[in-house]
C-alpha cells in the first residue's frame, strides 16, 4: 500500500542525527510518515521538510494571494515585494528524493549557508519538519524558555481567525480582517 492511502499522521517530536560526509541526512522515525519525495524549503535559519501535497498547497495560496487574473491585480507583477517573495520562496524549494535507507542530500550551498555539517536536529511541527543546526536549535529553545515561551504559546493564536475552506476543502489564506 503507498503510503498517501495510509492514514498521514502529524509529526511530533525532536530527532537528533548528524549529517554524514556526502551530504545526507536520515529521516529517523518521522520516515515512515513520507513517500520517496519531499519537498525541501530553505527558511530563514533551517530547512522545512513538507509532503509534496502539502506544498502544493502552500504554493496554491501563494499563488492565490499574488495571482493577476483582473486588470485591478495587475499591479502585483511589477510589486517588487512580492517579485522578492516569491523569488526567495520557490528558488529556495526543491523536490528531493530518499534514498533507499530514507536519507536525503541537502545541497551544499544550504548546508554551507544553514550550518548543517554535523550534529542536527529534526524538530516535528505538525504538518511539516525543521531541520537545523543542533547548536542553533539549542540556543533558539533556551532563549524561548528564558522568555517564558511555554505560557505564552498560545498568545500567538489570540488574533488569529480560523481558515475558510473553499468548496474543493482548501484553506482560504486570504485575511479576514481586510475590507
Amino acid at each position: 500500500m503507498a503510503k498517501q492511502d495510509k492514514q498521514l499522521v502529524e509529526l511530533l517530536g525532536e530527532y537528533r542525527t548528524n549529517v554524514d560526509g556526502k551530504g545526507r541526512v536520515g529521516l529517523g522515525s518521522f520516515r515512515q510518515q513520507f513517500d520517496d519525495q519531499v519537498v525541501m524549503v530553505k527558511m530563514d535559519g533551517y530547512l522545512a521538510i513538507m509532503r509534496p501535497e502539502l506544498f502544493s498547497t502552500v504554493s496554491k495560496g501563494i499563488r492565490q494571494k499574488v495571482a493577476v487574473d483582473t486588470p485591478d491585480n495587475v499591479s502585483r507583477l511589477f510589486d517588487p515585494r512580492i517579485q522578492e517573495f516569491k523569488r526567495y520562496f520557490y528558488k529556495n524549494a526543491s523536490f528531493v528524493s530518499l534514498d533507499a535507507q530514507g536519507r536525503m542530500t541537502v545541497p551544499a550551498h544550504m548546508r554551507e549557508e544553514l550550518h548543517l555539517v554535523s550534529d542536527v536536529v529534526w524538530a516535528g511541527c505538525g504538518d511539516m519538519l525543521e531541520l537545523w543546526q543542533a547548536k542553533k536549535y539549542d540556543d533558539r529553545e533556551a532563549i524561548w524558555r528564558v522568555q517564558n515561551g511555554p505560557a505564552k504559546m498560545l498568545d500567538i493564536f489570540a488574533d488569529v481567525p480560523p481558515p475558510v475552506a473553499d468548496d474543493n476543502g482548501s484553506a482560504d489564506l486570504t485575511p479576514h480582517n481586510q475590507v
